[in-house]
């Protein structure tokens, strides 16, 4: 498949940049979660959840644009 050559030979150029955008629309998400929370669409356990999920694709992004900043010196 062609993704899979593409991720085996990754160009790290572009990275910072695209990870920063997608911290962005994450800490969006963020946002929206929590708002859906207050508004009471979301009960405490529903929100804890999310909140966990997101916290973990924010430690995956932070990773990813550590390991970016590397690559791409």
């Amino acid at each position: 498949a062609d993704w899979l050559r593409h991720a085996k030979h990754r160009d790290w150029r572009n990275a910072p940049a695209h990870l920063l955008q997608a911290d962005i629309a994450l800490a969006n998400v963020c946002k929206g979660v929590l708002l859906a929370h207050e508004l009471g669409f979301y009960d405490a356990g529903q929100y804890a959840h999310v909140s966990g999920l997101t916290q973990e694709t924010g430690n995956l992004l932070g990773a990813w644009r550590e390991r970016a900043e590397k690559e791409g010196q």
